[in-house]
C-alpha cells in the first residue's frame, strides 16, 4: 500500500507541475515555376511559282509565348545564295533556272537576312514583315522545275 501512496503522489505531481511549449517557429518556402517559351510557326511547304506574276510567301506564328528575354528569328538558311536566288532544276536533266527572292520586290534576300521576328505572345512580326517575294519565272524552257528553300527559326536573346 506504501508503494502505490508513493506511486499515486509521483502521479499527481506530475500532473501539476507547469508543461513548457516550444516557442513558435516559422520557415519560408520558395515557390518557383518556369514556363519555357513556346511558339507554333507555320510555313507554306508549297508555292507554285508562275512565269505570269511574281508569288509572296508568308510566315506566321499562331500560337505564341515567349519569355521576355528572348525572341524567335526566322531566316531562310539553305537554298538561297548570296545574291538571293534559288536555284530550280528541272526533271529529268537537271538544267537549272535561278528565281530571284526579294523581302520587298528589290531587296534580295541571304542566308542571314532576318525574315521575321517574334516577341512576348505577339504574332505579328516585330522586324521584318514574315513575307518573302519570288519573282516571276522568265526565259524558262519548257518542262517542270523544283526546288526548296529551308527555313530556321531560333530562339535567341533580346
Amino acid at each position: 500500500m506504501k508503494k502505490e501512496m508513493i506511486w499515486s503522489i509521483a502521479i499527481m505531481g506530475a500532473m501539476v507541475l507547469p508543461v513548457h511549449a516550444a516557442e513558435p517557429q516559422t520557415g519560408n518556402t520558395t515557390l518557383s515555376y518556369e514556363q519555357g517559351s513556346t511558339y507554333t510557326l507555320h510555313i507554306p511547304n508549297s508555292l507554285p511559282l508562275s512565269d505570269q506574276e511574281g508569288k509572296e510567301l508568308e510566315i506566321t506564328l499562331t500560337a505564341a509565348n515567349i519569355r521576355p528575354d528572348q525572341k524567335v528569328e526566322v531566316k531562310c538558311t539553305i537554298g538561297i545564295d548570296a545574291q538571293g536566288k534559288v536555284t530550280m532544276k528541272r526533271s529529268p536533266d537537271n538544267k537549272e533556272m535561278m528565281v530571284q527572292v526579294t523581302t520587298d520586290g528589290t531587296t534580295a534576300i541571304t542566308p542571314s537576312t532576318v525574315l521575321a521576328t517574334f516577341t512576348d505572345k505577339t504574332l505579328t512580326s516585330t522586324v521584318g514583315s514574315g513575307k518573302i517575294q519570288f519573282a516571276k519565272v522568265e526565259n524558262a524552257d519548257s518542262g517542270t522545275y523544283t526546288g526548296s528553300v529551308t527555313f530556321t527559326a531560333a530562339l535567341t536573346a533580346r
